[in-house]
Order: C-alpha cells, then structure tokens, then sequence
C-alpha cells in the first residue's frame, strides 16, 4: 500500500494549526475529536479515519479527483470539509462544527413538535443531497448522527454532515469488509450492488418515518443486528400503530414511495422536494407529543450501545449466518436456530394492547404515552 492516498492532502502534522481534544465519539473506521484552531479560535471536528480498514485500489487518480471536489463543496444544508490531513496511518478531515448540535437531541426541547416541522427537516436533507447528487456525490450514510442542526432555533436549518465518506473512500480507494448500521441502508447494498441516488433516496425515507415515530421501520426484538438485516433486505416494515394513527396519510404516502424494495421505483430526489408532504402544504400543524423525546432517547441508548458492544460491521453479521447469501435473505424469513424463543413479528403482536406492543418493541408502556 502506497503512504497517501491523497496527493493534495495537507502532510504536515494536524497539530501544527489545531488544539486537538479528547475523543467524543468513534465508529467501525473512524474516531471523531472536537478541535480548536490555534489562530482563529475557531472550533471544528476532526474525523481520524484509520487506512488499515482500506486497501489501496489500482488507480489513485480518481481519489484525488473526489477529494478536490469535496473540499469545493459548499451548501447550506451541507456541513463543509474544511481541510484533509493525511499521515502514514491515517486520514484526518476537518470540519466545520455546526452550533446546533445533533438534531434528534435537540428536538427533545422543540415545544409543538409537528408533521410541518419534520417536513421541514426532510426538505432540508434533499435539498443538500440533492446538491450532493448535481456534483456527483453520493452520501450513502444518512442517518440521524450525521443530521445536525445549525442553531439552536426552532425552525434551525438541518445540515446533513459526513457526506464525503463513501466518495472519498470509494474512488481508487477500496473498503476492507463492509460496513454500517443496517437500520438506514438500502437492501440492495446490503446484497452487494454499490450506493446510488436511489440508496440514499431510501436512506431519506427510513429518516422520515423515524422522525414522525421516533422508531425504526425494521426492528427485530429478538434477533437484533442480524434480525434487522433480514427485515431491510425484504422491506418488511409497516406503519405500526398506534404511534402512526395520528400521521397523515400524505406523510406515510412519501415515506412508501421513497421506502420500497426496487430503486427505479422510489422517487426521485427532484420528485420528493415536489411532493406536497414535503412542502408543507399537506403537513399537519398538530403536536406529535412524545416523539421529540423518543428521538433523543433513541439517539442516547444507541451510542451507549455502541459503547458496550462496538460498532456493527454487516460483514461480521453475516458471517454468523453463512448457510444464506444476501440474496437468499430476500427470499426466506431471518432463522436463528439457537433461539427457541417464539419471535415477535407483526402478525403476532396485538396492537390494542398496549403492554404487548411495549414488550415488542423493547419499551415502557410509559414510552408509548
């Protein structure tokens, strides 16, 4: 493996312009420091992405080629790259910190929290991505870490960060195993085709439905990580009640069209922006009472969980079950023949019964108020 990946990478020491502080949050291939520029003052990220978790592929021309165009990238809905250090063992990108912090923490103490005030968050990751998609782009790992907001207002922009990973990474430079959080990736990478316009249109409309329930779409009780994967990979999701009763049918129209198994079927980004949910026009106004407060929670328990068990890496997940491929998934139900314990799935659930929906969803009934 060549020493740089990056011909216009900075190789002088990162700690020559910035205080670099301890780590506040790490990954399957990187660990993210909070920073302060020494001249300026001003504070930023830095993300330590490991090469160990890549192999150097043939032609390191097209890695250069989406560096440069990363750092060009400038959006309002875009957290921008502000510099990209690079050493023998690792690259370090520099961003900007945004003031708002994570949005799903902060919805927490958004009073009124609403359809419209979701609508507006999903316009504002479409259009940066839409913009991401015009400069060849593709983000491939929208989920609710990387949604940051740019202020603490009610109505803050929502800036959509860490969109340079899987095209700086992926052009000339290849990842050794794959990884991600199941939850958020569109089945067909999960079969091993590569991320797309319709991967991340997916990605957008798995947000979407969390940000109006404050859950998942695919979640398996009981068999976690792997149970989920299962889920993905057959779209097997519906509007689980009673948190959907109160969410307009205009919201779960988009979510449907933007969640489906087969991309050329999903909207496009350009169609979502003109879908009346979006714009607001069909949005209800009504308090979604308790869902601001699932999303910070949920947002909490993930990183502690992170914390126990490490990040999941899907390679390693199915290696666990290597008698089916990916695509055989798609055909058969997830098995576990070590659980004897009967799986709760949708059809065994009764959805009038509070306690029984709590249990299936690893929550309180007290969540579900």
């Amino acid at each position: 493996m060549v020493d740089y990946f990056f011909a216009s990478s900075l190789k002088s020491s990162l700690e020559d312009i910035y205080h670099i502080g301890e780590p506040c949050s790490s990954g399957p291939l990187s660990v993210v420091h909070g920073a302060m520029n020494k001249h300026t003052k001003g504070s930023y990220v830095v993300k330590k992405i490991a090469k160990h978790n890549y192999l150097q592929g043939n032609d390191l021309s097209s890695a250069e080629e989406m560096a440069r165009t990363i750092s060009r990238v400038r959006h309002a809905n875009i957290c921008p790259v502000t510099d990209i250090y690079e050493d023998r063992e690792n690259v370090y990108v520099v961003m900007e910190q945004v003031a708002g912090g994570e949005l799903f923490t902060r919805l927490a103490d958004v009073e009124n929290y609403s359809e419209f005030h979701a609508a507006a968050i999903v316009r504002d990751v479409l259009k940066g991505v839409q913009y991401l998609h015009g400069e060849n782009i593709i983000h491939a790992n929208i989920k609710p870490e990387n949604l940051l907001s740019q202020n603490s207002g009610e109505f803050s922009p929502t800036v959509l960060a860490d969109f340079y990973m899987s095209s700086l990474m992926s052009h000339g430079v290849l990842m050794n195993g794959v990884c991600g959080n199941p939850s958020y990736v569109a089945p067909e990478i999960l079969r091993g085709f590569p991320p797309s316009r319709e991967s991340d249109v997916w990605s957008i409309g798995v947000i979407t439905y969390v940000l109006l329930s404050g859950l998942e779409p695919f979640p398996s009780p009981n068999h976690g990580d792997a149970g989920t994967y299962s889920n993905v990979v057959r779209c097997d999701y519906e509007f689980i009640k009673p948190f959907f009763n109160k969410v307009s049918k205009n919201a779960q129209d988009f979510i449907s069209k933007l969640v489906t198994l087969v991309p050329e079927e999903r909207l496009t980004v350009k169609e979502a922006l003109q879908h009346p949910w979006v714009t607001g026009d069909a949005a209800k106004m009504e308090p979604m009472v308790g869902v601001g407060k699932r999303l910070s929670e949920m947002l909490l328990k993930k990183r502690e969980t992170l914390a126990q068990k490490g990040s999941l890496q899907i390679g390693r997940v199915l290696a666990r079950y290597d008698t089916k491929t990916p695509l055989e998934e798609v055909e058969t139900p997830f098995d576990h023949p070590e659980e004897h314990e009967e799986e709760i799935t949708t059809d065994k659930i009764d959805f009038s019964d509070p306690e029984a929906l709590a249990k299936a969803l690893n929550m309180s009934a007290n969540d579900m108020s």
